[in-house]
């Protein structure tokens, strides 16, 4: 059965929300391995994929809960302005097919380049991919087989099997 931690704060009980990541109403986190911590505003938890060797010719994925944090708003609007950012924040039209996100089938099946390397992009229902057990993106609107738009949340890192847009991988859009 589950730890049932307390909060240092207030003494309630603390609801899990993965497994090792627990939080508290009154704005007290706990995480194996941190302690105890006052959330802010600008932190996102998430869960990250992580490859190990189990045995000789078995490996073993496991989901592993992070902290990232939330660039400031003025950071985006600097970004956005300078060009450097991968996509805009409210776009629906996607920044590398110019389609309709919500009305053409799919982005168009280039490459991501990363660290020097080509990566083909995830499908809509590839093996990996959240809708691989059926259905079309909710957030982007492509249809199985064609591969998500540009910036879209549900994207699947080509590298690491996470959320692309929060993995770290360093993933950039090249044509192919």
């Amino acid at each position: 059965m589950a730890e049932k931690r307390k909060c240092e704060n207030c003494g309630k009980a603390m609801k899990q929300q993965f497994i090792g990541l627990k939080h508290c109403k009154c704005g007290t986190s706990w995480q194996k391995g941190i302690g105890y911590f006052q959330r802010t505003n600008d932190m996102v938890f998430a869960l990250e994929r992580k490859v190990t060797r189990k045995g000789k010719n078995s490996i073993r994925t496991k989901q592993i809960p992070v902290i990232r944090y939330k660039p400031n708003h003025q950071d985006i609007i600097d970004e956005i302005e300078q060009g450097d950012m991968m996509c805009a924040l409210t776009a629906t039209q996607c920044r590398a097919c110019k389609g309709d996100m919500l009305e053409v089938n799919g982005c168009q099946p280039y490459l991501y380049s990363a660290g020097g390397k080509n990566y083909k992009r995830v499908r809509v229902g590839d093996a990996g991919d959240m809708y691989e057990n059926g259905g079309d993106c909710t957030d982007c609107g492509a249809k199985r087989g064609y591969p998500h738009h540009v910036c879209c949340d549900c994207e699947t890192c080509p590298i690491c099997g996470g959320q692309l847009l929060s993995c770290g991988c360093g993933v950039f859009d090249t044509p192919s």
